[in-house]
């Protein structure tokens, strides 16, 4: 029997023992309710052998306190759009939303005149100004506006003395916040849809995509299922774009397209991809600045083919058969394969760019989405598990336009409009992480570091033109450290 004393120790341990274990628990599930909120804005590298971890944008963004604020493009939100593509802006709903005032037209029990209870009334007007300021950067717009003043520039040089531009306030504000963007590689590994996407961002700056040619510039190597590419001289920036022809891995006497004669990844990429690989070539000689990659409508249509082809039927009946009906959902067997194929391409990526931010491009679906996108939602899903293995974001761009079904081209390409503009501001987003830029709410709290020379000089086609010490005194004075504390606090 313990004595008086013993047994108040016993309880006064077992307090303590409870108190901590109901502590942890509490701080875990607080820590994983942060976790599904503050997401950094991060990318994954290589790191050895091992599954890359996600990793901090640059010195800057390293050396801040604290996580880094949610990333916009991953955010529950508002796709805003009118008649003019390029007022197009993805706006976030954030966390301090759910304190607003509600509208009039949402308040219980309504509001009455007189006698008469008043409906609520809804209107077309566009998100108010505050609300579109906290919406991440137009950064196409930007770019193009300051593309065009460039190439205004080199006009007034061209013509001589006496014709130079006078730089606006405008133009100076552009001069000093796109610096960032020159000398930039931007790498795309995936389909049309990618290619119809890098073609419209191309027509953004006036230019157009052109597929890849040999160095003596007559050879066509495979045409638009290989390579292309969009370059923006005044900028010296490159979006490319490296054709995947799906997770097969051979060429069978069944393949759907004649002229290609190379269908794995491992072929492709020293076939195709290897001998242009100076094209997105950045500041470091030999890498992009970032890379997107996806896989998906090419294999859907692969497994449907390879199930046809072993079919003793008629096409017209294999197609409604078994495995070669469209609509119908991966197999067990067609889910590991691509798993382990797609896991592969992943590794091949990293071995060849092992510094570069990679993100997975979500896949889009037909026009009219139904059981046809089954296999394709199958497979989405199985690379966003392979992304959040490796450490990989997510380039959210197909779930933020998904139902806009009138600005296809046709039953499966997007076409020209807000959701192709939205593709070109959250690639020039990212981009601006990856060269260590960020934002948080709209507002720049990082500048990326600035290029070394000066792109537009006092006197060349230019006068008013801020100074490459202006530019980097600009850049140097972004919002304190004290934002990032207020942002982790909203968090």
């Amino acid at each position: 029997m313990l004595s008086s004393s013993t047994a108040t120790r016993a309880v006064f341990v077992a307090m303590i023992v409870v108190t901590t274990v109901v502590v942890f628990a509490l701080a875990s599930e607080t820590a994983g309710s942060l976790r599904s909120v503050v997401r950094p804005l991060s990318f994954g590298r290589k790191t050895g052998g091992r599954p890359a971890q996600p990793l901090a944008l640059g010195a800057a963004a390293a050396n801040a306190p604290g996580p880094e604020c949610a990333d916009p493009y991953v955010q529950d939100g508002f796709l805003h759009t009118t008649s003019n593509v390029r007022d197009t802006r993805w706006l976030p709903l954030y966390l301090d939303d759910r304190y607003a005032e509600p509208p009039a037209n949402a308040q219980y029990p309504p509001a009455r005149n007189g006698d008469a209870v008043v409906e609520p009334t809804f209107s077309t007007a566009p998100p108010p100004p505050a609300v579109l300021g906290r919406a991440p950067r137009n950064w196409l717009r930007d770019a193009a506006n300051y593309h065009f003043m460039l190439q205004d520039v080199a006009n007034h040089a061209n013509r001589g003395a006496g014709t130079a531009r006078t730089l606006s306030e405008t133009d100076r504000r552009l001069t000093r916040d796109l610096h960032w963007l020159h000398n930039r590689r931007l790498l795309v590994l995936g389909d049309s849809v990618d290619r119809f996407m890098i073609q419209f961002i191309c027509e953004e700056f006036g230019s157009t995509s052109r597929e890849a040619k040999s160095e003596a510039g007559t050879d066509r190597i495979g045409g638009k299922h290989t390579s292309a590419y969009c370059h923006i001289p005044t900028l010296n920036f490159t979006v490319a774009h490296w054709h995947v022809a799906g997770m097969y891995t051979l060429h069978p006497d069944w393949w759907w397209l004649p002229h290609m004669d190379t269908v794995a990844f491992e072929e492709r990429w020293p076939k195709f991809f290897e001998p242009f690989r100076d094209r997105v070539a950045g500041l470091d000689g030999r890498n992009p600045d970032l890379i997107l990659f996806q896989s998906g409508l090419w294999d859907e249509r692969m497994f449907r083919e390879s199930a046809i082809s072993k079919l003793d039927l008629p096409r017209a009946e294999a197609v409604e058969t078994a495995l070669g009906r469209e609509g119908r959902p991966l197999t067990w067997d067609e889910t590991t394969f691509f798993k382990a194929r797609m896991a592969k391409f992943i590794d091949l990526i990293r071995d060849n760019f092992p510094a570069v931010p990679v993100m997975y491009r979500s896949l889009t679906t037909r026009r009219e989405a139904g059981k046809a996108d089954l296999p394709t939602i199958g497979m989405d899903r199985v690379s966003r598990h392979l992304a959040a293995q490796n450490g990989i974001k997510v380039f959210e761009w197909a779930s933020l336009v998904r139902g806009h079904s009138t600005e296809y081209l046709d039953y499966l390409h997007m076409g020209r409009g807000s959701s192709s503009y939205l593709w070109g501001q959250m690639v020039l987003h990212y981009l601006f992480s990856a060269a260590g830029g960020v934002q948080v709410e709209g507002q720049v709290v990082r500048w990326p570091e600035p290029e070394p020379r000066q792109y537009v000089v006092e006197g060349q086609g230019a006068l008013n033109v801020p100074s490459l010490d202006e530019i980097r005194a600009h850049t140097a004075a972004a919002v304190p450290d004290g934002a990032w504390q207020g942002c982790r606090a909203k968090n």
